[in-house]
């Protein structure tokens, strides 16, 4: 695992710059919001999301099927 320091507004850009990772902001618990940047054929998914979708369904989930990546769920703050 690589892991790189960033602040809030500093990036990081992945797949030859295709997908531009950034430190939208961390509050004073530490949480972290991330924004991406990126085409919408990528997919987003956060890790619970996909680990709960195999642990019920058994299968990969209809991004795995479709040859996707990560994917994501909306922000809920």
């Amino acid at each position: 695992m690589l892991v790189l320091p960033r602040y809030p507004g500093e990036a990081v850009l992945l797949d030859g710059g295709k997908i531009r990772l950034m430190v939208v902001s961390v509050s004073r618990d530490g949480r972290v919001r991330l924004g991406f940047d990126t085409s919408p054929q990528v997919d987003i998914v956060r890790e619970e999301i996909a680990e709960e979708w195999q642990a019920h369904r058994r299968g990969p989930s209809p991004i795995e099927q479709r040859g996707g990546g990560a994917a994501a769920s909306p922000d809920p703050g």
